[in-house]
């Protein structure tokens, strides 16, 4: 069909007469095709308003009849084709007739021989039977998988609710059966999987056929149907509230997908009792402590029984929980503990593996072991075999986590990042394992004192530059520098008579552990887990020897933790006061007096201003001490003012001690001082300290303490 002459029928009234006589034209015998016809067509436009000829009248103006033209009725079938030619025949003299009020409009001969073709075509073409329809669709169906689940979806909730209600309640077993099918783990892998296709087409039916939850969560798990699963049971959660067994199923989903916050807010709905919403609020907050020490009082206060009305459901999450606050502060010998009392051999598996029980873990665990077959379970039989130097089936398990690894991330939601962010963890690990490998196939190969180790060199530098972002789990840290420091062990083993030979190679294992440990627990602190740094500086170490500037990061991480708790200020202190100084630098010795200082500060002692005096005399570009100096004397400057006007107050119109007033505008001028140097040291750092200076400045009247030391410093200040 040419475009001119398209574009003349769009362009016209014509077009209308075309869709006209192409329903005149169609049998309607066919009940699918007149379904069809009925359901889309007249939403395009209404055809029998529209055929209304324009026509000229006596003023030159176009009008349009009022009424509608008449569609040939069935009896008219006939002759419609022989009228229709009539007219035609009749445009080329348009002006002797006048039976119509109006003038007919010339068709071109083009335009013309394009209907009479059409009408050929659709008088030949209304035979066709919905089979045509059917047997295209079926091909297609077998070439293309989408094609069949978006039919099966479209088809099903139609088919469904035509049936009675007697019909849907015996196809319900059936249907259970038929999802319950081994073969659907075959095509488990593909996209779209059948497993998927009809959990979709389920969830469109209504009334819904009852499915059990533990199946859909399966469906929804191994299927690739997360999404409809989780739509289905969240429905179902709704409709009945008390269905524990659906509640439970939609928690697991949630937990799978890493959505802990839509987990806790069913928690926080469901929970009988209000302790376990307050845990469940504590831990999502960050308060592990806290929440571990309320999850392990409600599960002594349910076994006693002194709690009432919690479901068993309830009970399981006080114990699900209070190991995953264990395991994130890393207590590892408290779950092993609790999985040996109850036999659980997943967790038994991993406690061993973190506590290096690898000849516990070969002889006892991994041959018993009754877990998932997942790249965890992977890994550590991999580790079991790197911890005998048996390295020759290493590399094949490793390449099996590879593999299953990326199974797990296949079965990931598309639109779920966070859900990737534990598959990702777990290709960190195997990584990292595959790199171990080689550096012990290199010990083995090499073995002797002349070699040179490159492979272990570049590797180490690799992951002091790999580590997990400072926001996720100190659990995730865990893994991976746990490991790592296993892999040091090793080094520092492979390398103890190297001591007057090679010494840079000697002090190549103990430099990269004690790094490895310092930055685990920097990152516990990070979290505000000070038990859990304390805890893994001085469980994980096992060496004395290191650096200097690591044994200094050591002392201060413990400092930090210990000032994290106010009931600790005393050890922290005393930790500081043990430090044996000598092999330090005077930068170390500022930073560590500058610590001690901010102990005695928050101990209330008068003795902290003299210390921090100390600190920065020995380095005068300690940004922290300048920092907690400046907040000493603002604290000191804060009280005196407050004991000032509390004296107006009380002695009316007497004045002023002048020694106390001179005593705060002394420590106005100090903290001033600080709060300058420390702007000046580090930008960064101090810019919070703008604020509190600008409204010192507005305190100094005069301009001659806040205001001189300013002008004075005004060209060091950062912009």
């Amino acid at each position: 069909i040419q475009t001119q002459e398209w574009e003349f029928l769009s362009n016209t009234f014509w077009l209308k007469h075309a869709v006209a006589l192409l329903f005149d034209c169609l049998h309607m015998d066919d009940l699918v095709t007149l379904a069809y016809n009925s359901a889309h067509v007249p939403q395009l436009f209404d055809y029998k308003e529209s055929l209304i000829l324009p026509t000229k009248d006596r003023s030159g103006g176009t009008s349009a009849e009022n009424e509608p033209m008449d569609v040939p009725s069935k009896e008219a079938d006939k002759s419609k084709s022989s009228r229709a030619a009539k007219s035609r025949d009749k445009s080329g003299d348009a002006s002797n007739d006048k039976s119509n009020g109006g003038k007919e409009i010339e068709v071109p001969e083009s335009t013309d021989a394009l209907l009479k073709e059409h009408l050929r075509f659709l008088k030949q073409e209304s035979g066709r039977r919905s089979e045509s329809l059917v047997s295209c669709l079926i091909e297609q169906v077998q070439t293309d998988p989408n094609v069949a689940h978006h039919l099966w979806v479209l088809l099903f909730p139609i088919v469904w609710t035509s049936l009675e209600k007697e019909q849907q309640t015996g196809l319900a077993k059936p249907i259970i059966h038929l999802l319950s099918k081994e073969h659907h783990i075959r095509q488990s892998l593909l996209r779209p999987t059948v497993g998927q296709t009809l959990l979709d087409g389920i969830s469109m039916s209504q009334p819904q056929p009852k499915i059990p939850a533990e199946m859909i969560k399966y469906m929804g798990r191994h299927f690739h149907a997360w999404h409809t699963a989780i739509s289905m049971l969240e429905s179902h959660v709704g409709l009945f509230p008390q269905d524990m067994r659906c509640f439970d199923a939609v928690c697991d989903l949630y937990s799978i997908l890493g959505e802990e916050d839509m987990r806790c807010g069913l928690w926080q709905r469901r929970a009988s009792a209000p302790e376990t919403a307050t845990a469940m609020a504590l831990q999502q907050h960050g308060f592990v402590p806290q929440a571990q020490g309320l999850f392990l009082e409600m599960i002594t206060r349910g076994v006693s029984g002194d709690v009432s009305g919690f479901t068993k459901s309830e009970m399981v999450l006080w114990h699900n929980q209070y190991l995953s606050c264990c395991t994130e502060l890393n207590q590892w010998e408290v779950v092993a503990e609790y999985a040996k009392s109850v036999d659980n051999s997943a967790l038994r598996l991993e406690a061993a593996a973190k506590q290096y029980e690898w000849s516990y873990l070969k002889t006892m665990i991994a041959p018993n072991a009754q877990i998932e077959d997942g790249p965890e379970f992977t890994l550590v039989k991999a580790q079991v075999q790197m911890s005998d130097m048996v390295l020759l089936d290493v590399d094949k398990l490793c390449k099996t986590a590879l593999t299953q690894c990326i199974t797990r991330w296949w079965q990931m939601p598309e639109s779920s990042p966070w859900s990737y962010a534990s598959v990702l963890h777990s290709f960190q690990r195997t990584v990292e394992l595959m790199e171990s490998w080689r550096v012990m196939m290199e010990f083995s190969m090499q073995g002797g004192q002349a070699g040179h180790y490159q492979e272990l060199k570049d590797i180490a530098d690799t992951w002091k530059l790999r580590t997990p972002n400072e926001w996720e789990p100190v659990q995730w840290w865990s893994d991976i520098l746990t490991w790592r420091n296993h892999v040091y062990n090793t080094t520092i083993r492979q390398f103890s008579n190297l001591r007057n030979v090679n010494p840079n190679l000697h002090q190549l294992g103990y430099r990269d552990k004690a790094w490895s440990v310092n930055r685990l627990g920097h990152v516990a602190r990070l979290h505000h887990l000070p038990e859990a740094c304390i805890r893994i500086i001085n469980t994980l170490y096992g060496f004395n020897a290191m650096e200097v500037q690591e044994a200094f990061i050591k002392v201060q991480e413990q400092a930090k933790a210990y000032m994290q708790k106010p009931s600790q200020y005393i050890q922290g202190l005393n930790l500081i006061n043990s430090t044996n100084m000598d092999y330090f630098n005077p930068n170390h010795h500022a930073e560590m007096y500058a610590l001690k200082g901010e102990f005695l500060h928050r101990l209330n002692d008068p003795e902290a201003h003299n210390t921090f005096s100390e600190a920065l005399s020995l380095w005068p570009l300690c940004t922290e001490g300048w920092i907690n100096w400046g907040k000493f004397c603002d604290t000191q400057y804060t009280m005196a003012t407050q004991k000032e006007q509390k004296m107006q107050q009380e002695g009316g119109d007497k004045a002023v001690d002048p020694s106390l007033q001179s005593q705060a505008w002394t420590w106005l001028e100090y903290t001033a001082t600080c709060y300058i140097q420390a702007i000046r040291c580090s930008a960064a750092q101090g810019v919070s300290l703008v604020p509190r200076l600008l409204q010192l400045l507005i305190l100094d009247v005069n301009g001659k303490l806040v205001g001189k030391h300013l002008v004075q410093h005004l060209v060091d200040i950062p912009a």
